[in-house]
């Protein structure tokens, strides 16, 4: 039985890092995106010469589309905790 308690400490550890995280940063990435969004139709409908900024815009969406995804990935303990798989998501998008 001491596993199971240590893997449910691990769990809820886990759970409580990954709420706290998310509460601090979606509504800020949400506000992003929705920014981005904006900034893209607005490019979109000038149809000037500005190609790289859509570009740009496009890929900075997607970017915070991924962190947005990684701040929701859930458990399934006992082998894979949402905290551990948001932190090894966010890093991989920060390397790139």
């Amino acid at each position: 039985m001491p596993n199971a308690r240590a893997g449910r400490l691990l769990y809820t550890a886990d759970h409580r890092v990954k709420t706290d995280m998310r509460i601090r940063m979606q509504q800020k990435t949400h506000e992003y995106r929705h920014n981005l969004h904006k900034r893209l139709r607005e490019a979109k409908e000038k149809k000037q010469e500005q190609e790289q900024e859509l570009a740009q815009l496009e890929v900075l969406e997607e970017y915070a589309a991924m962190v947005e995804g990684a701040l929701n990935v859930e458990s399934s303990p006992p082998f894979k905790y949402g905290g551990l798989a948001r932190q090894e998501g966010l890093a991989h998008i920060q390397t790139s």
